[in-house]
């Protein structure tokens, strides 16, 4: 089952199927209840809850996933089921077209663009180059995070 919010700060909970849950933009709540879901908050500071079952929790911009008080947070992250795609986010801002993110654990950022890293439950991402955080993922209750988790 598909489930679309809107501009609104939604609140939508799916159910025991397979459900694909996209927040639009908003502060929007969004969980997934059972099955295996798919969780696009969208733009907005959402909060994500993926419940039962693997789960995939997909970010196609820089700005769907902000920073700071403005970013998105996934509450209930299973290393062993879960997996976060980042594929959609072109890596390096200073190059056309779509590049791929280079994980680099939790070594701090060198000033190459396209880096990602992930430390204290953040998961950091480079995009131009200047050694700063572009965007921060928060995980809830994840301070080990392998790159097979990752949809780079």
């Amino acid at each position: 089952m598909q489930i679309n919010g809107y501009w609104g700060n939604d609140q939508i909970t799916g159910n025991a199927a397979n459900n694909v849950i996209i927040g639009g933009g908003g502060d929007d709540n969004l969980n997934g209840g059972g099955g295996e879901d798919t969780l696009i908050g969208g733009l907005g500071s959402d909060q994500l809850t993926g419940g039962e079952g693997r789960d995939c929790f997909i970010f196609n911009t820089v700005d769907e996933i902000g920073q700071g008080a403005n970013q998105d947070n996934i509450l209930d992250f299973n290393t062993g089921l879960d997996t976060i795609d980042i594929s959609g986010i072109d890596a390096n801002s200073l190059n056309a077209g779509n590049e791929s993110f280079t994980f680099i654990g939790a070594s701090d950022f060198s000033g190459q663009a396209g880096q990602l890293r992930f430390d204290g439950g953040l998961l950091c991402g480079d995009t131009n180059g200047d050694a700063v955080s572009d965007f921060q993922l928060a995980i809830a209750g994840v301070y080990s995070l392998p790159v097979t988790n990752i949809v780079l």
